[in-house]
């Protein structure tokens, strides 16, 4: 009963959108929502690596990284302010997105990583 209602929950992240925020642009001090945080930097690359090949990997990965507990959901999602941009690709679908550090917005500690639709921003 636990392991269906974890492919559930995995579904349903591979179908909604990697954060609550659809902001096009990310840049450090930008808030964003989110409701899937990894907290080591090299699992959410990992789940960024499995998120450019294609959904079942991108979802295989989800479950395997809640199961371990290196990554976690949030219910409901909670606002952190971003602190580095890490990256950017284009997932399976073809969507720009940026891996992100986050903080957590009343004390600046480190809270995790996260993927989010859009582009890092460039400066001028």
């Amino acid at each position: 009963m636990k392991l269906l209602a974890v492919l559930t929950l995995a579904a349903c992240f591979a179908i909604l959108p990697s954060c609550v925020t659809a902001k096009e642009v990310w840049k450090k001090g930008d808030n964003v929502a989110a409701f899937f945080v990894c907290r080591e930097e090299k699992d959410i690359m990992a789940i960024a690596l499995a998120d450019s090949k294609s959904k079942q990997n991108f979802t295989s990965l989800l479950i395997e990284k809640q199961l371990t507990k290196s990554c976690f959901p949030l219910r409901p999602p909670l606002m952190f302010v971003v602190d580095e941009i890490i990256g950017s690709y284009k997932d399976y679908k073809g969507i720009e997105t940026t891996i992100l550090k986050i903080i957590s917005p009343k004390n600046n500690l480190l809270v995790g990583y996260i993927v989010a639709a859009g582009i890092p921003y460039k400066g001028i």
